[in-house]
């Protein structure tokens, strides 16, 4: 299964998960959010899309929004996964981005985060750190669980 791996980064903690990611995952290519900007459509032929970004204030960046808005999948059920990284928690960022996808006529199969060191507010000493250090474990706990959703979803169509 080819996989495509859009990621939206401004301080390095998502750049770093999704390139993580990527090593875990077969077939999987990295692609940078703002290489898109000037695309007016994207044409996306990965049977596995997923999305790697921050939660800003409870959702995800508008340029993640943007490219949902533009992606044309090619594909006729896409496995489409999110994959926040956060300070505090993930809000609504999988909700919004389903909503995104449903008006598409689309769906999230599969979202999750991993808590990463925040940017807005100063952490106590060795709070970034402790973040920082669990990142591959948590990373490692993600991919299990998106394989096994993905082997369920696999199934259902297989029927």
């Amino acid at each position: 299964m080819n996989c495509t791996l859009y990621y939206f980064s401004a301080t390095g903690n998502s750049l770093t998960t999704a390139q993580l990611l990527a090593e875990q995952l077969e077939n999987c290519r990295l692609k940078a959010v703002t290489s898109c900007f000037k695309d007016s459509k994207i044409i996306e032929d990965g049977e596995m899309v997923g999305i790697v970004c921050p939660v800003y204030y409870g959702t995800v960046p508008y340029p993640v929004r943007e490219l949902l808005n533009k992606l044309v999948f090619t594909a006729e059920q896409p496995y489409l996964f999110l994959l926040n990284t956060y300070k505090g928690h993930c809000g609504a960022a999988a909700q919004r981005v389903d909503l995104l996808l449903q008006s598409r006529g689309q769906k999230l199969s599969f979202a999750g985060g991993i808590p990463m060191p925040g940017n807005s507010f100063l952490n106590k000493p060795g709070k970034d750190e402790e973040s920082l250090s669990l990142q591959k474990e948590n990373l490692a706990l993600f991919v299990e669980q998106l394989k096994q959703i993905r082997f369920m979803f696999r199934r259902e169509f297989c029927i």
